[in-house]
């Protein structure tokens, strides 16, 4: 196998995968609501929306004591 088509079919696999793997978090039930869908978008895009919507990624602190 010439080394131009292994290149090829590696990165098919891996683009294979990466759409897979991008599926299964999608369509997990704690993931609903988290993820942020920056498809087709330039990192400014990506900036500006998450500013707008900051307070949906953020941490919240659990307040109850562990004890």
């Amino acid at each position: 196998m010439k080394k131009e088509s292994y290149s090829f079919l590696y990165y098919i696999v891996l683009t294979e995968r990466a759409l897979f793997l991008k599926d299964e978090l999608e369509h997990r039930l704690e993931n609903q609501g988290h993820l942020l869908d920056n498809t087709g978008k330039t990192p400014e895009q990506t900036l500006d929306q998450l500013a707008a919507e900051l307070e949906r990624f953020l941490l919240r602190q659990n307040t109850e004591s562990a004890g």
